[in-house]
């Protein structure tokens, strides 16, 4: 009887060490949906002929292959959510999109996922500095065939150390070859220069709106440019940018090297 009693209390003893070890480690990243989002459902792609306004209590919708709601088309449709959402502490935040097909992410005006133009599923993440306070959210979503669906949330990365969105520090200018092609910044404010032609490549640096760079190469599809910048290459999405001729011209480089 006592050794059973030993026994047992031994195993006891095992199992809450064990639990205090794992409970130690397994930390869970918290999550925010939001909540009060003003949704704007329309019965084409382009935003443009609104049938449903109401308020969803978070963006994650699987529509299937069916309406979102009575007037609007099973395919080809389109939904604008806007939302002023409140963030405590100021630090970086990772926001998630994951959607099918198209979706568009802007933060206090500045567009900090594009859309795409593609088909099918993907996810996008992108990390963003904010202020403690209210900032006001849009997310622009669009269906043009078969299964539709979106999620949008976000996490904490870094919180408590204060610093407005995007304050890059200004740099002279690289000089530009005569006769260069070139694209200058008309879309943004401040656009992230990435060291792979995606927006998951790693952020090498800023550049400023009205800035102009030489173009010394694009991925296949013209839709990323390389440009030369002080000391070092780097890619830019093309939506942001004035290209100053046929963007084609460029010559074709490998997404994996910048110099």
């Amino acid at each position: 009887m006592a050794r059973r009693i030993y026994t047992l209390g031994a195993l006891l003893g095992l199992l809450l060490v064990l639990g205090l070890a794992f409970s130690g480690t397994v930390v869970m990243a918290q999550q925010f949906t939001g909540t009060n989002w003003s949704g704007v459902y329309y019965s084409d792609v382009n935003f443009t002929t609104a049938v449903i306004n109401r308020i969803d209590g978070v963006i994650n919708f699987n529509f299937g292959t069916g309406s979102p709601g009575n007037g609007i088309p099973a395919d080809n449709f389109s939904i604008r959510w806007t939302g002023t959402q409140d963030f405590p502490q100021a630090g970086t935040y990772r926001f998630f999109l994951q959607r099918d097909d198209d979706a568009q992410l802007q933060i206090d005006g500045a567009t900090v996922i594009p859309f795409q133009g593609g088909l099918g599923s993907t996810n996008y993440t992108v990390d963003v500095n904010l202020t403690a306070g209210q900032h006001q959210i849009i997310v622009s979503y669009k269906e043009f065939n078969s299964g539709a669906f979106i999620n949008f949330y976000w996490q904490p990365i870094t919180v408590g150390t204060a610093g407005p969105t995007f304050t890059p520090t200004r740099t002279s200018l690289p000089p530009i070859p005569a006769g260069a092609l070139t694209a200058t910044v008309i879309r943004a404010s401040v656009l992230n220069i990435r060291d792979a032609p995606s927006l998951g490549g790693g952020r090498l640096g800023r550049i400023f709106r009205g800035e102009t760079y030489a173009i010394v190469g694009r991925d296949e599809n013209a839709r990323w440019f390389l440009l030369q910048l002080g000391g070092y290459q780097g890619w830019a999405w093309g939506y942001y940018l004035f290209i100053n001729g046929n963007e084609f011209n460029a010559p074709v480089r490998s997404p994996f090297g910048t110099l």
